[in-house]
């Protein structure tokens, strides 16, 4: 992650507290009612990409992924880093895994990035007696194939997400990707829908937060005549700490 990532999310993070502070005492009550849970999430958000950066200095995390399409085919792969920015993933043969290919090229995209989200434009959706849910703005690099997509300035303000936040612990416990418009992330693709609902889970007591479960849904179309309409589970499990060569 880069430092200036990182200081920016903090200045953002500053700043919604700073506001909500001040403007508390100047609202209606109804209104400032709505302060205290965002600020509870700036807290939140700043902690988790904290101790994200700090587990992230001397390790990386291995890890097995089962993924499972809507045809019931299980691929089982695990993700071993070879240094500090990349891995690979090697197939894990089971009674019911339906591996093709010896080695994948998937992203690794395990941890909980609070930088992706923008913050500054959160604003609380529901409330339940355990939870918050607040509804904002993501930034996401889009992928085909496992391919990185360039990015494109047609692609701004198409994704949002719904981040749970549980009043007890004051951990984020999951969140849903979704699109609001129509995107093309590859020449000929269509996409009209997008969903992503991530569950999420500290890989140890005090550590960062993981996708432990994944439910993925798109739906659109492939130039005239094929359509695309695929739902695929994703669970994420057997994490073990390898520590980094410096």
């Amino acid at each position: 992650m880069q430092i200036y990532n990182y200081l920016k999310l903090i200045a953002v993070l500053l700043g919604l507290l700073s506001t909500a502070l001040n403007i508390s005492n100047s609202v209606p009550q109804e209104n400032a009612a709505k302060l205290v849970p965002i600020q509870v999430l700036a807290a939140a958000m700043a902690a988790s990409q904290s101790k994200l950066s700090e587990f992230l200095k001397d390790n990386r995390l291995a890890y097995t992924r089962e993924k499972v399409d809507r045809d019931g085919e299980i691929e089982s792969y695990r993700y071993t880093p070879t240094d500090a920015s990349k891995g690979i993933w090697f197939k894990v043969d089971t009674d019911y895994s339906t591996n093709r290919h010896d080695e994948k090229v998937w992203e690794s995209d395990i941890f909980f990035a609070p930088e992706s989200f923008q913050l500054e434009h959160a604003n609380l959706a529901d409330e339940t007696d355990s939870a918050w849910f607040f509804d904002l703005p993501i930034s996401l690099d889009l992928t085909v194939d496992s391919d990185k997509v360039e990015p494109n300035e047609k692609h701004k303000n198409t994704f949002r997400a719904v981040i749970e936040l549980v009043k007890k612990t004051g951990l984020v416990t999951s969140f849903k990707v979704y699109s609001i418009k129509e995107f093309n992330p590859q020449l000929g693709v269509t996409i009209d829908s997008f969903q992503s609902l991530n569950e999420l889970k500290e890989i140890f007591k005090g550590g960062p937060l993981v996708v432990s479960e994944q439910h993925e849904s798109i739906r659109g179309d492939v130039g005239f005549f094929i359509s695309l309409d695929e739902d695929t589970k994703i669970k994420n499990f057997d994490f073990s700490v390898l520590q980094i060569e410096k």
